[in-house]
């Protein structure tokens, strides 16, 4: 009986990860245990358009099964109890970690230090700390990167990409 408004305060309290009721879809992914709402969000699209600049045929869905399969520990299915975005989110280290295992160096640069010939993956941050973040790409993104949240548009950090020979 005591545990009862300590439930319905959490429920209360919960976004709406916790109402977020599965497609059929999602169903079948999450049986293989992969999250599908990951597959079209902006981490795995910087990465398919990094393929796609060195004439590479790699998919956004591709991206994101490769980098929901090596995680160590997957947080953002947890999370997504609380928000069903925080299951979109691809960490600074493992886009680092995918690059590395898909054979491209980078470095971490100033934004202002790009060139037209660059290829970079841009980490951009809102007002909100907790649901404004984008992952944005050099040269694709260019003209809406540093507005991409308006006014309260930070470059946190540019990563400058290249292909290993």
């Amino acid at each position: 009986m005591k545990c009862i408004p300590i439930i319905l305060i959490s429920l209360f309290l919960s976004g709406c990860g916790l109402f977020h009721k599965p497609s059929a879809k999602e169903e079948v992914w999450s049986k293989l245990g992969i999250d599908s709402l990951h597959f079209k969000s902006c981490g795995p699209q910087s990465l398919s358009e990094l393929h796609q600049h060195f004439i590479e045929n790699v998919t956004m869905q591709m991206v994101s099964i490769q980098l929901q399969e090596n995680r160590a520990i997957n947080i953002f299915k947890g999370l997504g109890l609380l928000h069903t975005e925080f299951r979109r989110i691809t960490c600074p280290p493992e886009l680092r970690a995918y690059l590395k295992r898909n054979n491209f160096e980078y470095e971490k640069i100033k934004y202002t230090d790009l060139q037209d010939e660059d290829f970079a993956i841009v980490l951009l941050k809102g007002y909100d700390d907790i649901h404004e973040w984008h992952w944005a790409t050099w040269p694709n993104d260019a003209k809406t990167i540093p507005t991409f949240f308006k006014k309260y548009t930070k470059i946190i950090t540019t990563y400058k990409i290249y292909k290993k020979i």
